[in-house]
C-alpha cells in the first residue's frame, strides 16, 4: 500500500456484535410487520415499521413500506416523504418508484 493510498475503515469487535444485532433485530421487527400489512393491521404494522427505523433511520424496507402503508390511509404526503428518504438509499427500486409515482398521481403532482 502507498503511503496516498487510505487503509479501509474496518469496525472494532465492539462495534461490529452492536450493528449486526441491529440488523437482526430490524429484520425480525419486518417478519412480524409483513403478516400484520397484509392483513389490513395497519396501525400494528405502522408501530412495527416505526420501531424499525428507531433502530435504524435508513432501512430501506420499512421507509418504502411505511410510505405504501400511508399511502393506503390516504396519507399521500406522508407516504412521499418516506418514498424520498427510501428513494436515496435504492433509486433502482422498480416498485418504489411506481408507488412513489402513485402517491404524486394523487396530489396531482404532475411536474
Amino acid at each position: 500500500m502507498s503511503p496516498k493510498q487510505k487503509r479501509p475503515t474496518i469496525p472494532s469487535r465492539k462495534q461490529a456484535p452492536k450493528a449486526l444485532n441491529s440488523d437482526r433485530a430490524c429484520a425480525s421487527l419486518l417478519q412480524e410487520a409483513l403478516p400484520l400489512h397484509q392483513k389490513g393491521r395497519l396501525q400494528e404494522a405502522r408501530e412495527s415499521y416505526q420501531k424499525i427505523l428507531s433502530l435504524n433511520p435508513k432501512y430501506f424496507d420499512a421507509l418504502h413500506l411505511i410510505g405504501v402503508l400511508e399511502g393506503q390511509v390516504g396519507n399521500h404526503n406522508g407516504a412521499l416523504a418516506f418514498f424520498d428518504q427510501a428513494i436515496k438509499l435504492n433509486v433502482k427500486s422498480a416498485a418504489l418508484c411506481n408507488n412513489r409515482g402513485n402517491a404524486l398521481n394523487e396530489l396531482k403532482r404532475f411536474d
